[in-house]
């Protein structure tokens, strides 16, 4: 999660801020109970960033 907030200069609460409110913003998974984000995912949504 750290790393993901590092990625966007946000800080941990802004990230979930945006997975819960912003509907263009990936949504994070689950994986042995711990949550994530697809890095395809990511890589896609920061390209439509770049479009802006």
């Amino acid at each position: 999660m750290k790393d993901l907030a590092t990625r966007f200069r946000v800080c941990v609460a802004t990230i979930w801020r945006w997975s819960k409110e912003s509907p263009e913003f990936p949504k994070p998974v689950k994986v042995c109970g711990s949550t994530g984000w697809r890095r395809a995912d990511l890589e896609t949504y920061e390209l439509g960033l770049e479009t802006l």
